[in-house]
């Protein structure tokens, strides 16, 4: 399945923001570049026929609360629902680090 396939980068990827070797904006651009390409490839799985692993919605359930954080991220919230980047980058430490505890700063 797509996303256990990537999983790697998106722990590097969550790293790198963690440890501030990422930008916010440069992590959501490059977290939701590979989502969705694997958003779209397991819908085709599942079209198929193709089950899902229950390692695979544990981590599907993390990636998706982080893909929702993205979406919340605005460097200059206008609105409830957006994430400023010190809520933002509390939400993805909070996320990430249930998943990968390793990568902790």
């Amino acid at each position: 399945m797509p996303y256990l396939e990537h999983e790697a980068q998106y722990r590097e990827a969550a790293r790198q923001y963690l440890s501030r070797g990422l930008a916010p904006a440069q992590f959501v651009q490059t977290f939701l570049h590979q989502w969705r390409l694997d958003r779209d490839e397991q819908f085709r799985d599942i079209e198929a026929g193709q089950a899902t692993s229950k390692e695979e919605r544990a981590l599907c359930s993390v990636l998706d609360e982080i893909m929702v954080a993205c979406d919340c991220y605005e460097p200059q919230p206008i609105g409830k629902a957006d994430m400023d980047a010190k809520e933002f980058y509390a939400r993805v430490k909070n996320l990430a680090t249930s998943r990968w505890p390793e990568i902790g700063p």
